[in-house]
């Protein structure tokens, strides 16, 4: 160790000499950096223009009456890009995230098939008494909400179309009602709705997806992208439902019993968001078990058509 002299006589440690890079290290990694962001520039540069030449945007003719009751705007038509398109993911990914915290508020939920568009979307639902059709119904299934939907607001009745476990093929569109705690014993809390809506056009031929979150009668969250016509299956059914496996005690028969699966945490739903990257019209369909005992003989031919996949409890207490 080399030691320093102080001006008092006593020695210290020398400081410790400090190393550094020289000239030609300096150089090589300056070549380096330079390198790496030239390939980083071109890589960029060759995704953006592909991107731009391989989207295409519609102008979609849709009509005023439905482009209103869709987005509450007044204009018959709507742009939008085709599938696949990128940039519409992030939409995507923001509405599953909202659709998750709204359901964490929420103590029930019910998924209802339709054919047509839907309006309804309020804050509060009136809940019924003696005076009117059902005194305090049990809502323990959608079709219960929906009959009950039918005596609050009998406009719904020509709306959503009964169903048990899997829509029909009439009824490809979807609405979601989640349902809120409240302390008003009169009415119950919308949290939200989500609406799911699949138009089938003929110029372009293809079919137009729409998915929306209403909140209090507002539109909050939206997105939708375009479909070009393909040899394959959709994606319909949208959901299918499970129910509690309590139910097999009543043996309704396989078509019917096959959904019976729902442990000890309730009955539940899958359901499937158009997803913009692919489009499943000109995804080729996968084979589906022929055992009508098998409920993925209802719904496999969906799989590898979206990449959104989710589930939700069909009456939470959360």
């Amino acid at each position: 160790m080399h030691l320093r002299p102080q001006s008092n006589g006593a020695s210290l440690p020398a400081a410790p000499r400090l190393s550094a890079f020289t000239f030609v290290e300096m150089l090589v990694a300056m070549s380096l950096s330079a390198m790496f962001i030239g390939t980083a520039a071109l890589a960029f540069n060759a995704i953006s223009q592909n991107s731009k030449q391989l989207s295409t945007i519609y102008e979609l003719k849709l009509g005023k009456p439905i482009v209103q009751s869709l987005y509450g705007i007044n204009s018959s038509s709507v742009r939008t890009p085709a599938s696949p398109n990128l940039g519409r993911l992030a939409f995507v990914h923001e509405m599953q995230d909202q659709f998750h915290e709204d359901l964490s508020r929420s103590e029930s939920v019910y998924f209802l098939a339709r054919s047509g568009l839907n309006s309804l979307h309020p804050e509060w639902l009136e809940w019924p008494y003696a005076e009117t059709a059902v005194e305090n119904p049990v809502l323990d299934s959608p079709e219960a909400f929906r009959q009950y939907l039918a005596d609050v607001d009998p406009t719904t009745a020509g709306v959503f179309t009964p169903y048990r476990n899997v829509p029909p093929d009439s009824a490809p569109n979807t609405s979601i009602f989640l349902i809120a705690p409240t302390d008003q014993p009169a009415h119950l809390k919308v949290q939200a709705v989500y609406e799911i809506d699949y138009l089938t056009l003929a110029d372009p031929a293809g079919i137009y997806a729409s998915v929306r979150r209403f909140k209090n009668g507002a539109l909050t969250h939206y997105y939708d992208v375009f479909f070009d016509e393909g040899e394959h299956e959709f994606i319909t059914p949208t959901f299918v439902a499970f129910e509690s496996k309590s139910r097999l005690a009543r043996n309704e028969g396989g078509s019917v019993d096959r959904f019976k699966q729902g442990s000890s945490a309730g009955p539940f739903y899958l359901f499937w968001l158009p997803d913009p990257s692919i489009n499943p019209l000109t995804t080729e369909s996968v084979p589906v078990p022929a055992d009508a005992s098998d409920p993925r003989e209802a719904y496999g031919h969906v799989a590898g058509k979206t990449a959104f996949l989710l589930s939700a409890p069909m009456f939470p207490s959360l």
